[in-house]
């Protein structure tokens, strides 16, 4: 007799196990397939939020836009805010886009502190805000605008390294890097990561800076704990302050 032609169940069996294979194999190369694609639109995004601000100072007499969405539950403008200011200088009438394709926080529809989050970005309160930085409120007291950053990429909130994030931060438009000096034994990445993003696309995140350029970096090149006293911190990297911006 003819044997019936077809697969048997230990063939199968291996066609099956190849397949699961390949699939475990191609599934991370296509969420870094993803998120590099999402990555490219949040920095072309951040592009345009430099070159905004550039146009704004430049209209404005070189102050530099004004944070409005606090992290406190005090003091809410969303129409004040930076972000949404800049959507006026935008070039041929088009928009910022204010969520980042990567940002999958709880809070664009659970409120914190009866807000939803309203942004993906922050702007670094050490421009002109935070006591003592008051002098760099205007681009051209910025020492060197090309390694002082202007913005970043705002925690979704969450833990970080296990430890839950400062969440009241996600519903604000503003990060506090005058208040990483403290020397408690905490690594960069926490002390960074409670308030920044820094690892939203591929373990890295964009930054845009106050020349109008936005670039991919890791934290340790945006920022590393200070070493020497609280009175005179030394940074072997942090962009972040404008008198000791460098690269």
């Amino acid at each position: 007799m003819r044997r019936k032609s077809g697969f048997t169940i230990i063939e199968l069996l291996v066609v099956i196990a190849i397949i699961s294979l390949l699939i475990g194999i191609l599934l991370p190369a296509l969420g870094h397939a993803r998120e590099t694609a999402n990555g490219a639109a949040c920095l072309s995004n951040m592009r345009q939020m430099g070159t905004a601000s550039y146009m704004y100072a430049l209209d404005n007499k070189a102050i530099i836009p004004s944070v409005g969405l606090s992290h406190s539950g005090e003091g809410f403008d969303q129409q004040g805010s930076w972000f949404f200011v800049l959507e006026e200088y935008v070039s041929g009438g088009g928009k910022l886009i204010y969520r980042c394709p990567s940002d999958k926080s709880p809070y664009w529809e659970t409120p914190l502190n009866d807000r939803l989050r309203r942004v993906s970005y922050a702007l670094p309160f050490t421009l002109g805000y935070a006591q003592g930085f008051e002098r760099f409120a205007k681009i051209d007291a910025i020492p060197r605008p090309s390694s002082t950053i202007f913005a970043v990429e705002l925690t979704q909130g969450g833990q970080v390294n296990g430890n839950p994030s400062h969440s009241g931060f996600v519903v604000a438009d503003h990060v506090h890097p005058e208040t990483w000096t403290r020397s408690t034994p905490i690594t960069a990445d926490e002390i960074v990561g409670f308030q920044v993003d820094i690892k939203r696309h591929n373990e890295r995140a964009n930054y845009v800076f106050l020349d109008g350029h936005a670039a991919v970096h890791s934290r340790q090149e945006t920022f590393e704990n200070a070493t020497g006293s609280v009175f005179n911190p030394q940074w072997s990297a942090n962009l972040y302050w404008p008198g000791v911006a460098h690269r």
